[in-house]
């Protein structure tokens, strides 16, 4: 017989067995019957109790009490030994015996989530059988510091954090931090800086909110940057500010040119700084865009206010 199966004893692997009793699904009667199943180490525990070996040097690591434990992640581990074949509720499953033999210890770690760590266990040895995972073993159970020393690896203290319980449903990896949820103040802020126009705008999406027709986040975007929203009614803070306030004078849904009814009585067609044409072009920006959630959005079409 081979003496060793991936740098561990085969002949005290074979050693680690117990029986279990088990509720199982009687396939015939459909009734859960005690079951006895045996429990024992494969070469699947072997190859999975070599990776964490190798790969301990470069693990996240915590001390609690004293002992050295690394946080494993499931999804690497499968990754880097596809040729396991298996999932992840599999692997947990595999770590769990492994713990409950004793060749290692489990902790679960509760800062901003939830993580599993795990150590080497006092059944290690009896596996161990380079001079490699002796000083491992050895080093944790003298002292942290011996790990260390051996490993050269940062550690992190999580003590007053720790549920001991080997339960483990899932082992959560560190969350990345969502983006934060866009508001109609983000919106607005990332708009403009001139605190005037702020101001202006957000009184302008108060008054939709009291005419019971509140903007989307979209709507309020198309609003602010489309060709027929308020930067393509205007190109200076001052003339947007105008345009802001018109509407909300007239509580219009929308922002549409200015109304200057003397300078259309008394004055000729002229561009404005923004190269409209208040006469010519008006009807322009009252026209469907065709699309009629569009056209409510910004008020045109058969949704434009009424300009007489």
């Amino acid at each position: 017989m081979r003496y060793t199966i991936e740098g561990f004893s085969q002949t005290e692997a074979i050693k680690f067995r117990r029986t279990e009793t088990v509720k199982r699904k009687n396939p015939r009667t459909g009734v859960y019957e005690d079951k006895e199943t045996v429990v024992t180490l494969d070469c699947t525990d072997l190859v999975i109790l070599r990776w964490l070996v190798d790969f301990w040097p470069r693990m996240i690591k915590v001390e609690i009490g004293g002992v050295q434990y690394a946080w494993l992640s499931y999804k690497d581990a499968i990754k880097d030994m596809p040729l396991l074949g298996v999932k992840k509720a599999a692997f947990a499953l595999r770590l769990k015996k492994m713990v409950s033999f004793g060749i290692l210890t489990h902790k679960t770690v509760k800062s901003n989530g939830t993580f599993s760590y795990y150590g080497f266990g006092p059944e290690y040895m009896r596996l161990a059988d380079t001079d490699r995972a002796r000083e491992i073993y050895e080093g944790e159970q003298n002292s942290v510091e011996g790990v260390h020393k051996i490993l050269d690896t940062p550690t992190q203290n999580f003590s007053d954090q720790i549920d001991s319980s080997t339960k483990d449903s899932s082992t959560k990896e560190p969350k990345e931090r969502k983006k934060p949820a866009e508001t109609y103040d983000s919106i607005i802020d990332s708009y403009t800086e001139n605190g005037e126009l702020r101001s202006a705008l957000a009184e302008f999406v108060k008054m939709r909110k009291m005419m019971k027709k509140p903007l989307t986040n979209k709507a309020l975007s198309l609003l602010l940057t489309s060709k027929k929203g308020l930067d393509g009614l205007a190109s200076t803070d001052a003339e947007k500010i105008d345009i802001v306030n018109q509407t909300i004078m007239h509580s219009w849904q929308g922002f549409f040119p200015l109304k200057d009814i003397e300078a259309k009585k008394n004055t000729a067609p002229h561009e404005t700084s923004s190269g409209f044409n208040r006469k010519i072009d008006a009807d322009y920006y009252y026209q469907s865009t065709g699309d009629e959630e569009v056209d409510k959005v910004l008020g045109l079409g058969k949704y434009a206010p009424n300009r007489n």
